[in-house]
């Protein structure tokens, strides 16, 4: 009785710790040690989030495309400095993210495309 009764509790504490993870990040890019860009199942992919890792001065941005207008990238930057998190506005399901750099002069440097 006693180890049926524990599984069921391991099982059921297995399942719910596995659900926040499934949920939390769902379209993911990075620059490395500089700057990632993401989108999360807890907000619907609605809102799109840019976060400085580099202490190095420069600004980063997440670049991405939403359902509503899928032919117009959109930028949004963060210029807050390290450790700090940019995020968009809600509007319609962002459907491609990626992180870039600022790089001057020259064009930015950024991660490959995340797809929703």
């Amino acid at each position: 009785m006693k180890r049926s009764v524990s599984w069921v509790v391991g099982g059921v504490f297995a399942v719910s710790a596995a659900l926040p993870a499934a949920n939390a990040i769902a379209a993911y890019s990075e620059v490395k040690h500089k700057a990632s860009a993401y989108t999360t199942g807890k907000t619907s992919h609605r809102i799109a989030y840019a976060k400085d890792w580099g202490d190095d001065g420069r600004a980063v941005a997440a670049k991405y495309y939403r359902k509503s207008s899928p032919g117009k990238q959109r930028t949004l930057w963060n210029k807050s400095g390290p450790g700090r998190t940019a995020q968009s506005g809600k509007g319609s399901k962002v459907i491609k993210i990626r992180a870039c750099v600022q790089v001057r002069p020259g064009p930015d440097k950024c991660g490959n495309w995340s797809a929703n």
